[in-house]
């Protein structure tokens, strides 16, 4: 797995820098071969550091990223959002750019509550009522994992290829393609219990 910064959660599950995974930053990013990793994890831009430059290079390596999950590649990406405080990605910028959706970040409206797919991902409401930052106005042909007390998206999956300048679902997927809107322990530890047994990663030094 490669990541960009934010990694208290991968830590909180046993996975370890240089064995598990590597980190990078907006430098490194644009040296990184995707084809050397099975996943792509990108922090939040609230609390989990991701800087405009490092958003900038992933869009700029758009096409290699649509690339990496058509060939197989999983990517995880939380919270993007304009304007919510400890914001480090500046004015207007493109959230979520590299990826084919449009997303609308809104303000969120506690508690969350899993959907029938959440709940088939084995995920319970316990799992998905830590703080996040903000919420979907859009979900950009994605399954919606849990929503908020105002109906609105707080968590998106799907089991998808990249085709057309949208996602198209697959039925025998090689990417699970998760977008998170908060990076929280219990919802990592949940989920690989359930869904994502990795197995040991080759290191890849950058």
């Amino acid at each position: 797995m490669v990541i960009l910064i934010g990694e208290n959660g991968l830590a909180a599950i046993g996975l370890t820098l240089g064995t598990h995974y590597d980190r990078v930053n907006a430098a490194e990013l644009n040296s990184v071969n995707f084809a050397d990793y099975t996943a792509i994890a990108i922090a939040s831009n609230f609390g989990g550091l991701l800087t405009r430059a490092e958003l900038d290079e992933l869009i700029n390596r758009k096409l290699d990223i649509e690339d990496f999950i058509n060939d197989g590649g999983g990517l995880f990406a939380s919270a993007e959002c304009d304007n919510c405080g400890a914001d480090l990605l500046g004015s207007n910028p493109d959230l979520f750019g590299y990826l084919p959706v449009d997303v609308t970040s809104i303000g969120v409206a506690a508690p969350f509550t899993a959907t029938a797919f959440g709940t088939s991902l084995g995920l319970t409401n316990a799992d998905l009522n830590s703080p996040t930052h903000n919420s979907f106005g859009l979900v950009g042909g994605l399954d919606v994992v849990d929503t908020d007390a105002a109906g609105n998206a707080t968590t998106l999956a799907g089991i998808v290829n990249v085709s057309g300048g949208g996602f198209i679902p697959v039925n025998e997927p090689p990417t699970f393609f998760l977008l998170l809107l908060a990076l929280t322990v219990p919802l990592i530890q949940k989920l690989r219990a359930q869904k994502l047994r990795a197995r040991k990663l080759r290191a890849q030094k950058l």
